[in-house]
């Protein structure tokens, strides 16, 4: 039984096949429908909940758009900095730095800047992680607790590594997840292509969820929250899926506007 975030992918690899033999023709004005955005939102939303740090199988290419990052632990951070600070700070410098650790404090500073450190088994060489939360996020944290962290960038003081710009993982990744959907609907809107739609035939797929959406009866079922049914919007997409000519006469209207390919050869990420 697939889960939830993998029929997204079982929709977009339905309506790539049905498309693949589209070609171009003479181009018009593409006007993008607000209903088909939504739903492009809607599922990019999904799949950038899988793609974003490789938790699973995404179609897009969301490291090119997050930037370079590493997946570490609080005790591989602070032995590379007891074996070679200078060494360390290049490791890490300008990186995304994603780990989970065990709380040891939760405080401010002398400024009243939050920030949390993290054990590593080492006495006097806790990580101390630089929030950028606000404190109603920071109040429900507590010694001895788990936390997952993103930061960017970390230093060295004394005895401890300084990580800075920290958020919790479950808010940076519904940040992440809200801003690609942004992305793609910016795109639609003819703005700047977002880096995880790299390729035309990724970008073509990007596309079939926007057109498929302005065929779907009841898409508001899939665009009223974030985090809905994706399972039952995916049933709904397949089974709103155009007919070759409609998806032909679309994409000749779209193809130079959004840098769209002829068809798709095949879908990369999941199945």
């Amino acid at each position: 039984m697939m889960q939830a975030g993998q029929i997204a992918g079982f929709a977009l690899a339905v309506l790539a096949g049905a498309a693949a033999t589209a070609r171009p023709s003479a181009a018009a004005s593409f006007t993008p429908d607000p209903k088909g955005i939504d739903v492009a939102k809607f599922f990019v939303a999904d799949d950038a909940r899988l793609g974003i740090f490789a938790t699973g199988k995404a179609v897009f290419h969301y490291d090119k758009w997050i930037g370079p990052y590493i997946k570490t632990t609080p005790q591989q951070i602070e032995q590379d900095y007891t074996n070679n600070e200078v060494s360390a700070d290049e490791k890490y410098k300008d990186m995304l730095i994603v780990f989970s650790g065990q709380i040891d404090s939760v405080s401010k500073d002398l400024f009243s800047n939050l920030y949390v450190t993290v054990d590593t088994g080492q006495m006097f060489r806790d990580i101390h992680a630089e929030m950028d939360e606000d404190t109603a996020a920071i109040s429900k944290l507590s010694k001895g607790g788990k936390i997952d962290l993103v930061c960017k960038g970390a230093s060295y003081l004394i005895t401890s590594p300084i990580l800075h710009h920290c958020r919790l993982r479950d808010g940076y990744m519904v940040a992440q997840e809200q801003q690609a959907a942004d992305d793609v609907a910016g795109w639609l809107n003819g703005s700047v292509t977002p880096p995880f739609l790299d390729t035309p035939e990724l970008r073509t797929i990007a596309f079939y969820l926007y057109f498929s959406g302005t065929k779907m009866p009841h898409a508001e079922e899939c665009t009223r929250q974030p985090g809905g049914n994706v399972t039952d919007c995916a049933k709904q997409l397949k089974a709103a899926k155009p007919s070759h000519d409609e998806i032909k006469s679309a994409m000749d209207t779209a193809r130079d506007e959004l840098g769209l390919s002829a068809g798709v050869p095949g879908l990369p990420g999941r199945h």
